[in-house]
């Protein structure tokens, strides 16, 4: 297979760096490293570090402009659903709550950010997962979690289209899993 990214590991491996750099961002203002009292902050990490990520923001601006909000409001909102499953089924109940009013306050630094059409994203997105099924009258395949994304942004009454960059549609399917592992790694034990 030709790999479609210029380095293969580098995107393999950016979800684990992104609490590696967490670490380091808490040591340079004199704090230890993250301790399982520390998940919730550490999983909020692992969020908005892959939608800051390279990858995201040139798709980003290969959009039209008056698009480009909107798209970062739907990859923000899949990445939040994609943490808060694995959130509800491995940490504390308490932890989701947590973790979405600090993705909030994050959030909310963001010129595109809008609560009240993340609100409606994502309870599309619960109605409608963004899982990826593969379906198929002849070849039974997926091409991922984003056009599902995709697709729950048009059903909450919003337009976008689905993207034919098959780069970042391969970026979503790899990172997706990434993030998932890292996530259920940080569960606190118990």
């Amino acid at each position: 297979m030709i790999w479609p990214f210029k380095k293969k590991d580098k995107f393999i491996k950016s979800t684990g760096r992104a609490v590696t750099e967490y670490n380091k961002l808490r040591a340079s203002v004199g704090m230890a490293p993250a301790s399982d009292d520390d998940y919730c902050e550490a999983v909020a990490w692992v969020v908005v570090y892959d939608l800051l990520a390279p990858e995201v923001a040139d798709e980003c601006k290969c959009l039209p402009v008056d698009e480009r909000g909107l798209f970062m409001m739907v990859y923000a909102t899949y990445l939040s659903w994609l943490a808060m499953k694995v959130v509800e089924s491995k940490f504390p109940p308490e932890s989701w709550g947590r973790i979405s009013l600090m993705l909030q306050r994050e959030f909310s630094k963001q010129s595109w950010y809008r609560p009240e059409i993340m609100k409606r994203l994502l309870d599309s997105m619960v109605e409608y997962p963004p899982i990826g099924k593969r379906t198929g009258r002849h070849f039974n395949i997926s091409l991922g979690p984003w056009p599902d994304a995709v697709m729950a942004t048009n059903l909450a009454g919003f337009k976008l289209e689905n993207s034919t960059n098959i780069k970042f549609i391969l970026y979503i399917v790899i990172m997706s899993g990434k993030i998932v592992e890292t996530i259920a790694k940080m569960a606190p034990a118990g």
